[in-house]
Order: structure tokens, then sequence, then C-alpha cells
């Protein structure tokens, strides 16, 4: 892993990291700060963003990823939850006999779905089994709860 100062990091432990530069001294070239205690602590890595030269540590960096956010809807059925869509109307043109309720869920991640770059895949109880039906081109499989913010039918 390369350390940029144009990306967010924690510790393996989860720790808030500020990095200062990644210039440093050839040993250590990364210098930053771990909020500990609700103090931040001056602290320094090694290129790869390892605490220790050999083994690991707590205190290794990882890179926060940034959150993929979108708004979709979705028909809730009996057993399962249909793939996420752009619109109600999309949503209300693919519904299938048996819907419950078509909403637009906050997705605070007690399904599991697959994510594609266009649409999120169906809910399935298990990871296990969303991975066992994942198609190609998927870019994360996410466990998600139903929570309305809009729609009708629940």
């Amino acid at each position: 892993m390369t350390i940029s100062l144009d990306k967010q990091y924690h510790t393996i432990d989860g720790r808030e990291v500020r990095i200062y530069a990644v210039d440093g001294k050839p040993s250590q070239p990364i210098h930053g700060a771990i909020c500990h205690n609700g103090k931040w602590e001056a602290i320094q890595w090694y290129d790869s963003g390892a605490y220790y030269s050999h083994g690991n540590s707590h205190l290794d960096l990882v890179e926060v990823k940034p959150r993929i956010q979108r708004e979709e809807w979705v028909n809730v059925y009996p057993t399962f939850t249909s793939r996420g869509h752009q619109t109600r109307e999309i949503a209300e043109r693919f519904a299938e006999d048996g819907r419950i309720a078509c909403v637009k869920p906050r997705i605070q991640l007690d399904e599991w779905v697959n994510v594609y770059p266009t649409f999120t895949g169906r809910g399935h109880p298990t990871k296990e089994i969303a991975e066992q039906r994942a198609e190609e081109g998927r870019v994360a499989c996410i466990k998600r709860t139903i929570d309305c913010e809009e729609g009708e039918g629940l």
C-alpha cells in the first residue's frame, strides 16, 4: 500500500489518523498522529503503512474507503426484496405479484445484497447465499436493513 496525503486512514484497531508528511526520514517516512483517549499523539510509520518493520501491529495503517451512497427504490415481498431501482417509477414497472410494499430504504446496512455499478441485487438472508448468487460485475456484497424513509405498504 502506498500512503498518500489525499487519502484517509485509521489504525487496524480503528483509531483516527492524521497524516502530515509522506517524505520524512528514510527509515519511517510517514509522519502523523493517532487519536488516543481523546488526545493526538505523534507517530511515524514505514512507507508501507506498517508501524513495525517486521510483523503486524494494531497501529498499522488501513485506508478508509469512501462509502458508496445512492438513492434507490425496492419492491418488498414476504420473503425477499427486489433489486434496487433508480426511481419509484422503474420499481413499480418491475413489480411482481405478491408485492407488499415499494419503499426507498435508508441503508443502514439485515439482509445481504450484491452491489453492481448501476443497481443493487436482490436481498438474501446470509452473505454466503448472496455470494453464491452473485453475477459478473459485482463491486461489493453488503449487509443492509430496510428502514423505510418513503413509500407505502408497510
